[in-house]
């Protein structure tokens, strides 16, 4: 007996033959291989890569803004809530009794009039010993607070009775009025390196805001 026949070894290749091929052998194509691949490496990308350019460059940092800036974009503010109160008050002679506001718009004001309030209370906490990049991280959000408190009152009082639209106007006119006198003693105690310069106006900022909120919310219990 041959060390084949002894080991079997002989009836290995027959054994070999005989089992199933693969399925991959003959149900799949080259080509549906490096699709399959190529459907796998995109979800991949997609996941683990941002979605642009831009968004992969972009770094988190904390918004900035510095005094004379925003004292600017108060002053925008000003002329084109002016510009708008004007216009409403002309426009309601013809329909004084419009009542349509929506719900989301009096909330988002409610949310932006308490938002602002608390502004207030940072703002007023600042120093002039403080860096400036703490300055203007400030300085940013009582801005950026009163440019969408602007944009949210301007929704409410369009859609608002003639009395309640020309309130919240009267009280956010009072509001940017107190944020650029605030802005504008603070340079000027920024420069002297005296804050007591800018205390009154942070006093009359923190009250304005107050009122704002009061006059607001009325609306809820009217």
């Amino acid at each position: 007996m041959s060390l084949k026949e002894f080991t079997g070894l002989d009836h290995t290749k027959e054994d070999i033959t005989n089992l199933p091929a693969p399925s991959w052998k003959h149900s799949t194509s080259p080509t549906s291989l490096i699709n399959s691949y190529s459907a796998r490496r995109r979800s991949v990308l997609a996941t683990d890569m941002p979605s642009s350019p831009i968004r992969k460059l972009a770094i988190p940092k904390e918004e900035c803004v510095d005094l004379s800036v925003a004292i600017n974009s108060i002053s925008a503010l000003q002329l084109r809530l002016h510009e708008i109160n004007s216009t409403q008050k002309s426009s309601s002679t013809s329909s004084p009794s419009a009542t349509t506001d929506s719900s989301h718009d009096r909330r988002e004001l409610i949310e932006e009039s308490k938002r602002i309030v608390n502004a207030a209370k940072d703002f007023a906490t600042i120093s002039c010993s403080m860096p400036e990049a703490k300055w203007n991280v400030a300085v940013a959000e009582i801005t950026d607070c009163a440019e969408c408190l602007t944009t949210a009152a301007i929704a409410v009082a369009s859609e608002s009775n003639v009395y309640y639209s020309q309130l919240v106007f009267t009280e956010l006119t009072q509001v940017l009025e107190a944020i650029h006198s605030a802005l504008s003693d603070a340079q000027q105690s920024r420069l002297e390196q005296d804050d007591t310069l800018m205390l009154k106006s942070m006093t009359n900022l923190q009250s304005a805001t107050n009122q704002l909120l009061y006059a607001v919310l009325s609306k809820t219990d009217s």
